[in-house]
């Protein structure tokens, strides 16, 4: 049956290409003053290509809805009239049968009417794309362990943090849990739910053992089989002799206490670095840089007392790497320093403000949980938020029964945030104005600010209005 349903994608990608179905096209249309333009292309399982029917394909409307475009049967879709300029589009699937749910790592890619992107995979005529997604079911396991310095031992390397990088930067992580874990009191660790694809890594926080630092490079993954458990083996760390000479730097926020760089660091995080002595203001240059190191995030600097900070206006670059080089002189003998963090010591920034939890479903079209007159619905974020109830973008759920809103004369729900976490509450007074009814769905599409700047759109949920 699978082979049959390969066959048939096979020979319906043959025949799209034969008749060169055009996907990212500019017309002129009717009544307006600027182009319209038009995506196509197909969702297909990244492990055997087979054709993923029901898809989702969300993007927000010129007013400021939620859109959701599913992908029939063979796959494929097609999205017309829109507006011109670039749009940002998220691509989603779970499966569902009567044993098993499997939940696809959503991507999110941005497509633009003038120029093509260059994230996607497979170029056909003139724009039409293959969107593969991959199913979140692999998983691996393995040991750590210390290669003593002086006796050679192999000890089990306890309580270590180790994170998995996954290289394709338009994965969606709604899970970061799955994406970091602990050793054992054996040394050993264990991920599940990673996506069955190639292009992840391994790193591995460095540790002490008899006040000896130990450290282990990055580790390339081999792809992973759908639900299968790959066994890496034993990993070895060793002691680290760079360190042996006491750092500069006594502490940051961007590093941890051995001096290696943390990770998920928040993109409005202001950098700031604890020396041994105080350097001169004068004279003094820092470099903060990203990407390969061409990027350069300007930065104004600020040395009170021993503590060196690194303000900026806008936020980092999400989910870039960054190394800073830092070279001035000492205060009190004059002596000229140059300290670069990067390698090990380098920092990574996270994907931005983005919800951790919630006691509803958020970015998906089927709801988990029922909430009646005078419940309340929470969704906590990764940063604290802004207090200014007017800056949330409240806007209308096409799918839904009833959409909610916080504010504005079609208020009918009662919003309110508390540190990195805002509230919903249902009112009395929906009965009445939206004439919702037991069982309908309410569903609320958002646009939140953290009080740092950072924004989240397309933030949608539904729930079932309950007794």
């Amino acid at each position: 049956m699978k082979k049959n349903i390969y066959n048939a994608c096979t020979f319906f990608l043959v025949s799209f290409f034969v008749c060169l179905f055009v996907a990212c096209g500019v017309s002129d249309a009717e009544g307006n003053e600027y182009s319209k333009w038009s995506l196509s292309g197909f969702v297909v399982d990244g492990v055997d290509n087979i054709p993923l029917a029901n898809a989702i394909l969300s993007y927000s409307n010129e007013e400021g809805d939620l859109v959701e475009v599913k992908t029939d049967s063979a796959g494929a879709f097609f999205i017309e009239a829109l507006p011109y300029g670039s749009k940002a589009f998220t691509i989603s699937y779970t499966y569902k049968d009567k044993k098993d749910t499997v939940v696809y790592g959503s991507r999110r890619f941005i497509f633009s009417s003038t120029s093509e992107s260059n994230t996607m995979e497979g170029v056909v005529a003139n724009g039409a794309r293959i969107i593969r997604l991959f199913p979140l079911n692999a998983s691996l396991s393995g040991e750590l362990y210390i290669t003593e310095s002086d006796t050679k031992k192999q000890i089990p390397a306890k309580e270590v943090t180790i994170n998995v990088l996954y290289s394709d930067s338009s994965f969606v992580n709604i899970k970061e849990s799955s994406f970091t874990t602990k050793t054992d009191s054996l040394g050993v660790f264990n991920f599940s739910n990673l996506p069955a694809d190639s292009g992840l890594s391994l790193f591995f926080t460095s540790t002490k053992y008899k006040n000896i630092r130990y450290t282990l490079n990055s580790q390339k993954i081999s792809r992973l089989i759908p639900k299968q458990k790959f066994n890496l083996g034993r990993f070895l760390m060793v002691a680290d002799t760079v360190m042996e000479k006491e750092s500069f730097i006594l502490s940051s926020n961007v590093l941890d206490k051995f001096g290696n760089g943390l990770y998920n660091v928040s993109p409005s995080i202001e950098p700031y670095f604890v020396l041994k002595e105080s350097l001169n203001s004068e004279n003094l240059k820092v470099v903060l840089s990203y990407g390969k190191g061409d990027s350069i995030f300007p930065v104004q600097l600020k040395m009170n007392k021993d503590t060196l900070f690194l303000k900026h206006i806008l936020p980092l670059p999400v989910n870039q790497t960054f190394s800073v080089e830092i070279i001035g002189y000492v205060k009190s003998s004059g002596e000229r320093i140059q300290i670069s963090l990067k390698n090990r010591a380098a920092f990574e920034t996270s994907s931005g403000l983005m919800i951790r939890s919630s006691n509803v479903d958020p970015n998906f079209s089927s709801y988990k949980a029922s909430f009646a007159i005078g419940d309340t619905m929470w969704l906590c974020f990764s940063e604290k938020l802004s207090t200014n109830l007017d800056r949330i973008g409240w806007n209308k759920v096409t799918n839904a029964d009833v959409s909610l809103y916080g504010y504005g004369n079609k208020k009918n729900v009662d919003a309110w945030v508390k540190q990195d976490t805002l509230f919903i509450k249902n009112l009395p007074v929906i009965e009445t104005r939206d004439s919702a009814l037991v069982g309908d769905l309410l569903g609320a599409s958002m646009t939140v600010y953290s009080a740092s700047g950072l924004s989240l759109s397309g933030i949608t949920f539904l729930t079932q209005l309950a007794p």
